[in-house]
C-alpha cells in the first residue's frame, strides 16, 4: 500500500495517507458530478436551430456530446477532489485547481444570468431594468463578497478554504469577470468612425478580448502552473484526479480550438481573420500574466496554486 499512497501535507494535516488510486469514495464523488450534470440546465441548447429549420453539422453535435461528457468528468473530478480534501488534508494540487476551475465555469454558466438578477430586482421596485448601472453594481458587490470571502478562507483548515475558494471562483466567474466581458466595449465611444477595414476590427476585437481576460485569467493560473510543477518535480506520481484533470483540460481545449477553426469558420473575412489573430495574441498574454503572478508568488499565497 505504501507505493500507491502519498503523505499529507499542510494546513489540517492528518494522520493517514492519501491513496492515488481511485477509491470507492472516488467513484461516488463522480457519479454525484454526473448527477449535477443531469440535474443542472444544459450549458449548450441546440433547439432554437431546429425551430427555425437550421441544419446542425454532425461534428458540431458530436462536438457538444463529447464536451457535455467533459463537463460531467469535470464535475466529478472536482467532486472527488473535495471530498478527498476533507478526508485527507492538505490544498489542491495546480492540476486539481484547474479541475475546480473548469468545474466551478460550469456551475456558473448554469445559475441564472447577472440580466435575470437584475429583471427580478427591477420587478420588486417597480422600476425600469437600467441594467449598465445594476450590471456594474452587481459586479462590485460580487467582489467585495470575494474579498471577505478570501480572507475568512486564509484563516480555516484547507478543506473548508478549498470550499471557499470554490464558492469564490465561482461568484467570479457568475458576476465580476460575464459583467467586465459583457460591459467592458461600452467604457469605449464608438468606433465608427474607423470605417469597415482592418483598423476598425482589430480595434473592435481588441476591446472585446481585454474584457475576457479576468476570466481566462481563472483558467491561466493553475494551468500554468500545473506546467511548472510537472516540470520542478516530474518524478513524482500523481494522484489520479490529477492526470485525469489534465486530460480534461487539454480535450476541452481542442475541442475550443475544433470550434473556432473547424468547419464555417470565417477565416476569409477581415472580422474572422482580426478575431482568431486578436485571440492569439490574447492567449499568449494571458499565459505571461499568469507566469508572472505565479512566479511572483501571489497565486501560492491566495490560492495555493503554485508549486511546491
Amino acid at each position: 500500500m505504501s507505493n500507491a499512497t502519498i503523505q499529507r501535507a499542510g494546513k489540517g494535516h492528518k494522520n493517514s495517507r492519501e491513496p492515488l488510486k481511485v477509491t470507492l469514495t472516488d467513484i461516488f464523488a463522480v457519479v454525484f458530478g454526473f448527477a449535477c450534470l443531469f440535474a443542472l440546465p444544459p450549458t449548450f441548447n441546440l433547439g432554437g436551430l431546429a425551430i427555425y429549420g437550421v441544419a446542425i453539422p454532425l461534428w458540431l453535435v458530436a462536438l457538444v456530446w463529447f464536451v457535455s461528457l467533459l463537463q460531467g468528468m469535470a464535475l466529478g473530478v472536482a467532486a472527488a477532489v473535495v471530498v478527498r480534501r476533507i478526508t485527507y488534508g492538505r490544498m489542491p494540487r495546480p492540476a486539481e485547481w484547474l479541475a475546480l476551475a473548469i468545474a466551478m465555469h460550469f456551475l456558473s454558466t448554469s445559475i441564472p444570468t447577472v440580466d435575470t438578477l437584475v429583471e427580478f430586482l427591477a420587478h420588486i421596485r417597480q422600476t425600469p431594468a437600467d441594467f449598465e448601472v445594476w450590471r456594474w453594481a452587481i459586479a462590485g458587490i460580487g467582489v467585495a463578497l470575494s474579498v471577505i470571502m478570501l480572507l475568512v478562507a486564509r484563516q480555516c483548515t484547507d478543506w473548508l478554504r478549498t470550499i471557499l475558494l470554490c464558492a469564490m471562483i465561482t461568484l467570479l466567474m457568475w458576476g465580476p469577470c460575464a459583467v467586465v466581458s459583457l460591459q467592458f466595449s461600452y467604457l469605449f465611444p464608438s468606433l465608427d468612425w474607423l470605417g469597415d477595414g482592418w483598423t476598425f476590427w482589430f480595434s473592435v476585437n481588441i476591446v472585446n478580448r481585454i474584457g475576457a481576460v479576468p476570466l481566462a485569467l481563472l483558467f491561466g493560473l493553475p494551468a500554468v502552473a500545473t506546467i511548472l510543477a510537472r516540470r520542478a518535480d516530474r518524478f513524482r506520481r500523481l494522484v489520479w484526479t490529477e492526470w485525469v484533470a489534465m486530460a480534461i483540460a487539454t480535450a476541452l481545449g481542442l475541442m475550443v480550438s475544433i470550434a473556432i477553426l473547424g468547419p464555417g469558420s470565417e477565416l476569409t473575412s477581415i472580422a474572422g481573420i482580426t478575431e482568431y489573430i486578436v485571440e492569439a495574441v490574447g492567449l499568449m498574454l494571458v499565459a505571461v500574466l499568469s507566469l508572472a503572478t505565479v512566479k511572483s508568488g501571489i497565486a501560492r499565497r491566495v490560492l495555493s496554486v503554485a508549486p511546491r
